[in-house]
């Protein structure tokens, strides 16, 4: 039976990877994640480090309350 990783195993694992203190085959003995999920974990972490400066939110979200917010009322005294 395959062991399944938690996001934050991912991104631990993920994050040595990049730091490049080890190899992947070093990190593999490690860790026993398969030298094959730890560039695939790296890569997706690199591609989608932006992300996490949305402040929690997806683009698509932000674009929605762009849309559905309604104008400002003035008062007038």
């Amino acid at each position: 039976m395959r062991k399944k990783w938690s996001d934050s195993e991912k991104a631990r694992i993920a994050l040595m990877a990049i730091r490049e203190e080890r190899t992947i085959s070093e990190i593999d003995q490690e860790t026993g994640a398969h030298p094959n999920m730890i560039s695939k974990w790296k890569r997706d972490l690199l591609d989608n480090a932006d992300s996490a400066f949305r402040n929690g939110k997806s683009e698509n979200e932000r674009d929605l309350e762009k849309k559905c917010t309604p104008p400002p009322i003035c008062q007038h005294s």
